[in-house]
């Protein structure tokens, strides 16, 4: 259960990273 709930969060949080890494992208391309 503790190991689930673990990457449950860590898979959110490269989701996250992953979005934002790619908005950084789209702005730098609109530059």
């Amino acid at each position: 259960m503790l190991i689930n709930l673990t990457e449950n969060v860590v898979n959110l949080f490269r989701l996250k990273s992953f979005k934002v890494i790619v908005k950084i992208l789209e702005i730098k391309n609109n530059l």
